[in-house]
């Protein structure tokens, strides 16, 4: 039977004496700085547990999931952002063991051996399971292509939600707007474009940026230019239409250890705005890759993920 332990962040920076080996990837590296804010009730908590005797030695009934946290040869991370209680799930992978790491309100939920059958029925709760995609697109794009591309798309979203409410906005934005929108940190507007600084770490463009990369989205048929400014087209229009208000964004990331202590990572985000309108972004070496998918396909990756198969 999986058992299951809760432990703070303190709790995980004091347990870390006892695992001076641990990887990059481990809970207890990540949190060592704040060990001076463990108290007697993070204490207490961990003896009522069965984490540690009350000398502080770690119990046997603990030792096999602290050593998975300790040095896992590899994780997955399953993110959902945008929800009222976010979901931050971690699975640890060991040889032929897995625990996992759940985010709570001033804790973290420790399940071994982690329970994925559970998981996924979780996931399905914010995926659903329909094979159905509203729009069928697939695209690959430089990283400035793809951040002036998710720009306009997300104004013209905007755009279109105003029309709705009764009040048509131009949708041909200048490149001085364009700029200002995808720049401005904290924009909740931009959802597109905060997913794709978040995945790929391109945080700005500049006027260069936009003019250079307008061709590439016309020869895509994704945008169109006039003498004022830059405007979808084609699919991406579309898309603009179907995707108006998203609804969270799912991050789903990949690591394994390598040589020494060093790790390889690996990410990707769906932006989920309805059962049958879901965007896809992904890296490919200098590439930005962007398609929709289906609840069901979402659903699968995290599956996988789960399993440590990313």
């Amino acid at each position: 039977m999986p058992v299951e332990y809760r432990i703070t962040p303190a709790g995980f920076g004091w347990l870390a004496r006892a695992f001076p080996d641990s990887n990059a990837f481990s809970p207890f590296a990540a949190f060592a700085k704040v060990a001076a804010d463990f108290n007697e009730e993070d204490k207490e908590s961990l003896i009522s547990q069965g984490v540690v005797a009350p000398d502080g030695t770690i119990q046997p009934s603990a030792l096999a999931a602290l050593n998975v946290l300790s040095g896992a040869d590899g994780f997955s991370r399953i993110r959902i952002m945008g929800t009222a209680a976010p979901v931050d799930k971690v699975i640890y992978f060991k040889e032929n063991t897995a625990c996992s790491v759940d985010s709570a309100q001033g804790y973290f939920s420790v399940v071994f051996p982690a329970v994925n059958r559970e998981a996924v029925y979780m996931l399905e709760e914010f995926t659903g399971s329909s094979r159905l995609v509203n729009i069928p697109f697939h695209t690959s794009l430089s990283p400035k292509a793809a951040f002036v591309f998710l720009a306009l798309l997300d104004l013209h979203r905007a755009a279109n939600l105003c029309a709705l409410a009764g009040e048509p906005k131009d949708t041909v934005f200048s490149v001085g707007r364009i700029i200002e929108k995808a720049n401005t940190e904290g924009n909740s507007l931009m959802w597109f474009v905060n997913s794709l600084k978040n995945l790929t770490g391109v945080v700005g463009l500049s006027e260069t940026d936009v003019k250079a990369v307008v061709n590439e989205l016309k020869e895509k048929n994704l945008s169109g230019e006039k003498e004022d400014g830059v405007f979808l087209a084609g699919d991406g229009l579309e898309l603009a239409y179907a995707f108006l208000i998203p609804e969270y964004v799912f991050s789903i990331g990949y690591g394994r250890m390598i040589a020494g202590n060093s790790c390889e990572h690996s990410e990707c985000h769906v932006v989920f705005c309805g059962m049958h309108n879901l965007l896809y972004i992904d890296t490919d070496r200098d590439s930005i890759i962007m398609e929709t998918m289906s609840g069901s396909e979402l659903l699968g990756i995290m599956a996988n993920a789960l399993q440590g198969m990313g």
